[in-house]
């Protein structure tokens, strides 16, 4: 059942003519609008195997809104907008084929409204909002999946038939009304209402309701908020909602919720100043859901939720802390218990040294002795940061423990990096990184511990002499011994899969044991003039595990970038050489490079080509693509300057081979494509465009061809819009031939 019936808002209209006479008192302003569309469109295809279909489709679409709005006592006393009107759709397709006929129609009708009060007096202490609208319009939907004929396997044009309406009732509404203390009253009221608590009562209402289109929906959404301000930022909430789906009941759930703390009427934590250095925030909050259905208890729960936030802020240091206590009981009777305890410091001794520091606290536990528990604590000190080089120092600890499992994670973090009191042209920059994860797991069967050290070393050196040139050197070296396991834990990047996750996604082997990778790389930035830059990097990855096969990947990089005025040119170029032993070679070549010139205002052009290639011992795969266009623009100056007609031409061209060795046999698959069109638009009048244009298209052989040609005129005004559209496409292959016509007036009052 809706959580609130109809039959409640049912008041009789008599009584509601004084209010409204009362509401029209002020200013207003009306208007009228109407909108009238009408659409037919017409589809025909054939091949040479005999198969022939034949379709229409007409629609029509109409809706009448009037609109009104205005102030209630020239505002002194709110304001007021209201919005009615009707849409109304028609569709009527037929479809002919060899296969049979088939016949759609369809129309629907809809209400189209939008309501909203504002009662808002100056000096009374009270404001009352309430709205309710359904200003969607009907669609028309396409939807020709169940037409058997052949012909729609492969369709060179879209039929855009109408074959459903998607319409239906979606009404959104809502009332609020707040009471107590407004600013700006000057009558005295606030020093007595300021002693009595602030209220507002808030409800919300979704129905949503089309069971005829071709996705049916039919559910309703209620919340119902009561809000009381008890005492400064003391706030209680009590919230119901309600939710009912009648195509999926097990869907349906009914949730209350009561909530008491710094959280105000919008939903806003409130902070509250405990002394001149320490905010506290804090709420406590149970929700209690339960599914309509009685056969239905799995997502039957109540939970429990309980936060404690705080700030302390001080000349040197701060401190924050957000705790959360949750207990989450199941229909089934299982409970859960989540506590979280975060606390975050930070602060500066000095002006070259600062500090910060953490310690969380994290357990999940249940009533089957389901159990997880996560202490974590770090810090983390720069110092020197007025000298010619910092110097950093980081420490983590965190202990996991859980039903069969325990780990203990270690990490720390040396680091250094140059200031421009060392080298304004020179930065230097190095860090050890070492993580240390120490597990025992038990089982019925049995025991097991193990111990995986993960360290990594980096540096990297920046030269910039001159403001054109940069040098970038960067060098990674990884070392990893023992064997891993996944660790649940809170501590970010502290959860090893396997010993080559980190450092290159190629590296995704499940590798336990000792391994060596080193990542080195070079770069050269060049701006020898202030519209180019050049690139060009050099990355050399060698990946040494004792338990697997070693790789080398080595990769190339380059870009040029040009740009003046009415010239750009950009070009990408990319080589890598991945070698595994003991002989599995792969080397890619990838380049893409694009060109744009403007000749002048009326003439611009573009070109680009791509190449991709990759060999390796047992296959191969080639692919090229070249693409081409030329865009003409012809203006007429009378006073003002405006486009008169232009003309676009565009040309691609597509080429892959693709070679595999299978038992001594070469197995070879080609395929090349092209697509040439041309294309003109002309404007002889502001409002009309006539457009005409080709596109040809073949695979592999020239002959093999498909050719479609259109042809548009097109009239837009304010108030009227029509257009009338032809697009035919014939495919060489199998005759195939599709026509399709369509013509659209939209008229606006």
């Amino acid at each position: 059942m809706p959580f609130f019936s109809k039959k409640i808002l049912a008041v009789p209209l008599w009584l509601l003519v004084p209010f409204i006479q009362f509401l029209l008192a002020g200013n207003a302003l009306a208007k009228l609008s109407a909108e009238a569309e009408l659409s037919y469109l017409n589809y025909d295809a054939k091949d040479n195997s005999g198969q022939h279909l034949s379709s229409h489709s007409l629609t029509q679409r109409y809706s009448l809104l009037y609109q009104t709005a205005g102030n209630i006592l020239d505002n002194r006393f709110g304001s007021y907008q209201l919005s009615l009107g009707y849409d109304w759709a028609t569709f009527d397709t037929t479809i002919k084929s060899t296969d049979g006929k088939e016949s759609y129609n369809n129309n629907r009708g809809h209400i189209l409204y939008s309501g909203e009060v504002i009662v808002d007096p100056k000096e009374i202490p009270l404001r009352f909002s309430a709205y309710s609208r359904d200003m969607n319009r009907t669609q028309f939907l396409e939807n020709t999946s169940g037409l058997s004929s052949n012909l729609r396997n492969t369709q060179l044009i879209s039929p855009q038939l109408a074959t459903s309406i998607m319409s239906g009732t979606h009404i959104e509404s809502g009332a609020t009304l707040v009471a107590g203390v407004k600013n700006g009253m000057t009558n005295g009221y606030n020093e007595i209402l300021r002693h009595l608590p602030m209220l507002m009562l808030d409800y919300r209402d979704s129905i949503n309701h089309d069971t005829s289109s071709a996705n049916p929906v039919d559910n309703r959404l209620s919340r119902l908020a009561f809000v009381s301000l008890n005492k400064k930022d003391n706030w209680f909430h009590y919230r119901i909602l309600s939710y009912t789906d009648n195509i999926t009941p097990s869907d349906s759930y009914k949730e209350t919720q009561y909530q008491l703390g710094t959280i105000d009427q919008t939903m806003q934590r409130r902070w509250v100043d405990f002394s001149n250095w320490l905010t506290v925030s804090a709420d406590a909050q149970l929700t209690q859901r339960t599914s309509t259905i009685k056969n239905i208890a799995s997502d039957n729960y109540t939970d429990f939720d309980l936060n404690l936030f705080g700030i302390a802020r001080r000349s040197t240091w701060e401190a924050r802390t957000f705790n959360n206590f949750n207990r989450h009981k199941e229909e089934s009777g299982k409970i859960t218990y989540h506590t979280t305890v975060p606390v975050y410091a930070s602060g500066s001794l000095s002006a070259d040294t600062s500090w910060n520091t953490r310690f969380s606290y994290s357990d999940n536990h249940d009533n089957n002795n389901n159990q997880f528990t996560d202490y974590a604590a770090g810090y983390r000190v720069d110092t020197f940061k007025r000298a010619s080089f910092t110097l950093s120092q980081q420490l983590d600890v965190e202990k996991t423990t859980s039903n069969n499992t325990e780990a203990l994670i270690v990490s720390g973090a040396l680091e250094t990096t140059s200031t421009s009191k060392f080298s304004r042209d020179v930065a230097l920059a190095a860090s050890y990184n070492v993580r240390n994860y120490a597990y025992k797991g038990s089982t019925i069967a049995n025991n097991s511990e193990s111990n995986f050290l993960d360290q990594a070393i980096n540096a990297s050196a920046i030269y910039t002499p001159s403001n054109q040139i940069r040098f970038t050197l960067r060098q990674t070296n990884r070392m990893t011994k023992g064997s891993s396991h996944y660790i649940a834990s809170t501590v970010e990047g502290s959860n090893p899969i396997n010993s080559a996750q980190y450092l290159d996604s190629r590296n995704n082997l499940d590798v336990s044991g000792n391994t060596f990778q080193s990542i080195t790389d070079f770069s050269v930035n060049w701006n020898p003039l202030s519209r180019l830059d050049i690139a060009l990097s050099v990355n050399e990855d060698i990946y040494i595990p004792d338990q697997a096969a070693r790789s080398y990947r080595t990769r190339f990089v380059n870009s040029i970038d040009y740009s003046v005025s009415n010239f750009k040119f950009s070009s990408r170029n990319e080589v890598t050489i991945d070698n595994t032993e003991p002989s599995t070679d792969t080397i890619y070549y990838n380049t893409y490079n694009r060109l744009n010139y403007t000749f002048n205002r009326n003439l611009d052009s573009y070109a680009s080509l791509s190449y991709n290639k990759s060999t390796g011992n047992t296959d191969s795969f080639t692919s090229l693509t070249w693409q081409q266009g030329l865009n003409y623009y012809f203006y007429k100056s009378s006073g003002v300057t405006r486009k008169l007609f232009e003309i676009i031409e565009a040309a691609e061209y597509t080429e892959s081979l693709s070679e595999t060795i299978n038992n001594s046999t070469t197995l070879n698959q080609k395929r090349n494509s092209t697509n040439l069109s041309l294309g003109a638009r002309y404007y002889p009048i502001k409002q009309l465009i006539i457009s005409a244009g080709s596109r040809y298209s073949f695979l592999t052989k020239f002959n093999d061809y498909t050719l479609t040609y259109y042809g548009s005129l097109g009239l837009e005004f304010r108030l009227f819009q029509a257009s009338l559209d032809y697009t035919c496409s014939s495919a060489r292959a199998d005759g195939r031939v599709e026509k399709r016509i369509s013509a659209n007036v939209r008229k606006t009052f």
